[in-house]
């Protein structure tokens, strides 16, 4: 099944973050693929990692199936899958959508995840380390802050920041 297939793809070659998720292409997701589909169960694998957690790159996925997928899918990851299997490792968690603060509410937080959707596509980003100035977002991996990236996120429809504690 999808677990055993991702399973072997995991044991072949594992990561402690997951940086750039177009190189995980031979793992599955619903009907469709990590690639195209999977970055909401990896912002949630990156959580976990960097905390130290024991748990595999297939488990995730396979908790967030397990939570139902929006399409099989090929939709992504609903939003209150994300927030409920963080909650369901402990983690106390917020959500916010007025954009202008985003910097501001992050700020106070030790993980921040940027979630953004629009008619054709949507998008999850890790995001932590804040040094003063920027955070370290991760998928993609780059220094810069949440004005940039909802401004770069441009007409999407749905801008939400979830806290993570």
């Amino acid at each position: 099944g999808q677990y055993g297939h991702n399973t072997e793809q995991w044991n072949s070659k594992s990561y402690e973050l997951i940086t750039k998720q177009d190189e995980l292409t031979n793992y599955k997701y619903g009907f469709g693929n990590v690639v195209d589909n999977g970055c909401g169960s990896i912002v949630i694998y990156n959580i976990l990692s960097l905390d130290g957690k024991d748990v595999s790159f297939p488990e995730v996925i396979k908790k967030v199936s397990l939570n139902g997928l929006p399409l099989f899918g090929y939709l992504g990851t609903f939003p209150h899958t994300v927030i409920s299997i963080l909650n369901s490792f402990g983690y106390k968690t917020s959500v916010f959508f007025d954009t202008q603060n985003f910097d501001e509410i992050a700020r106070n937080h030790k993980y921040n995840i940027f979630c953004y959707i629009s008619t054709t596509y949507g998008h999850y980003e890790l995001a932590y380390d804040f040094n003063g100035t920027d955070y370290q977002f991760v998928n993609p991996t780059l220094r810069t802050t949440f004005a940039n990236e909802v401004e770069d996120s441009g007409d999407c429809f749905f801008k939400a920041l979830i806290t993570v504690d």
